[in-house]
């Protein structure tokens, strides 16, 4: 578990300290952080070896989330968080080594029905953090009708409720339930989602 540890701090650090050099340390872009994730999801995976569902879904899904925060970048804004910058990149890495107790208990979910729901929740996030790129009058009636201030919030908080959902019922569910809880309190914070796109 250490080299893990070692390991998944690592590439936090290089990657998390390049992209806050390219921003001269004022603001750290949460492309990156995903980066982070979804790299070390990647090192973690490989070396452990364990392919069940819920830790290759977890991985593409970080994976898939990444790439559509990339495309986001492009389209709006890049999405920075400039305050809690080092609450980030401890929780990178926290979220990073997560990955590594997901790859060990996948096989111990109580239920493995309840893990089949997390990508359909997190393709409805994925599609609504997507929609909300098109400039469209039936996209806007439709957040309309279904009271949707924020799609973007909605759609990345969708998202990351996928992620908790994936492992409910693993042995260690406390230990995700808090890091996303946490990963989510520190986005509402920065308030780089709270966009309303049709004003």
């Amino acid at each position: 578990m250490a080299s893990f540890v070692i390991i998944n701090s690592i590439v936090a650090i290089v990657i998390l300290t390049f992209d806050m050099y390219r921003h001269r340390f004022q603001s750290l872009n949460l492309s990156s952080v995903l980066l982070v994730i979804t790299t070390n999801g990647f090192i973690n995976l490989i070396l452990l070896g364990k392919l069940m569902f819920i830790s290759i879904f977890t991985v593409l899904m970080y994976c898939i989330w990444t790439i559509l925060q990339y495309y986001l970048n492009h389209h709006f804004q890049p999405f920075m968080i400039r305050q809690q910058k080092f609450l980030t990149v401890i929780l990178t890495i926290m979220l990073s080594i997560s990955l590594v107790v997901v790859d060990q208990t996948a096989d111990q979910s109580y239920y493995m029905s309840v893990p089949y729901l997390a990508p359909a929740i997190f393709a409805v996030g994925a599609i609504l953090l997507f929609s909300s790129t098109f400039d469209s009058d039936w996209f806007q009636g439709l957040y309309n009708r279904l009271k949707i201030k924020y799609p973007l919030w909605v759609g990345t908080s969708l998202v990351m409720l996928s992620f908790i959902i994936m492992v409910a019922l693993t042995p260690l569910w406390y230990l995700f339930v808090f890091l996303y809880g946490g990963f989510w309190i520190l986005l509402f914070i920065e308030k780089i989602f709270i966009l309303n796109l049709y004003d």
